[in-house]
């Protein structure tokens, strides 16, 4: 944001609205009456500089301080995936993913650029990918479904989505007791993930 105004730039501004008569000459000149009652304003005018700027950046989803309730109400915070948060970092991650959502995730990109506002890492595939084309798969992923072990069928596998999930950091050696079957982050994203997916279709979480 821009400097804050001092006192003699306020009544100068204040001054160059005022009239230009006879009258109004004096609203310069220090001294007078008039430019004493600009004087006496200025500094209101100053601290409605202040309350602007403040409202201006505190307006940012992604920086806000001053506004985490009134963003997490506009956008439905709690929801069944996404809980109230303590910590104003992830309260203010949590504003981010609900933005994204309103803006639509339908795409491999949307929901893996989702997962990275959870800082994770994962990689968001058709199920017909992990299975081998002596199955009847285009065999372009790892780990390798087997037909039927895995997947009742190749049709089946077409209405699957395989979400490789890398371990997260905090879930790595070493490791701390009791162990976790996943992150919040991760139940978070996964809950968004069964939220958002076509309805005819299944999910299949694996870990790189």
């Amino acid at each position: 944001m821009g400097a804050k105004l001092s006192i003699d730039e306020h009544v100068a501004a204040i001054a160059a609205n005022l009239p230009s008569g006879r009258v109004w000459a004096p609203k310069l000149l220090r001294g007078t009456n008039l430019n004493g009652l600009l004087r006496g304003l200025a500094p209101t005018f100053q601290r409605m500089d202040g309350w602007l700027q403040r409202f201006v950046e505190q307006a940012i989803p992604t920086e806000t301080e001053d506004y985490l309730e009134e963003w997490e109400d506009a956008l439905g915070i709690p929801d069944p995936c996404i809980p109230i948060e303590s910590d104003a970092g992830k309260r203010r991650r949590n504003i981010a993913i609900k933005l994204a959502l309103l803006a639509g995730v339908q795409t491999r990109a949307d929901f893996q650029f989702l997962a990275t506002l959870f800082e994770l890492d994962v990689e968001v595939n058709p199920g017909i990918d992990h299975v081998s084309i002596a199955d009847g798969g285009y065999g372009l992923k790892t780990p390798v479904f087997d037909i039927p072990t895995d997947f009742a069928s190749v049709a089946v596998a077409r209405r699957t989505i395989v979400v490789v999930e890398s371990v997260p950091s905090n879930a790595q050696f070493p490791y701390e007791f009791p162990l976790p079957f996943a992150t919040g982050e991760q139940l978070q994203l996964r809950c968004l993930f069964e939220t958002l997916k076509p309805a005819h279709t299944q999910i299949v979480y694996v870990t790189a």
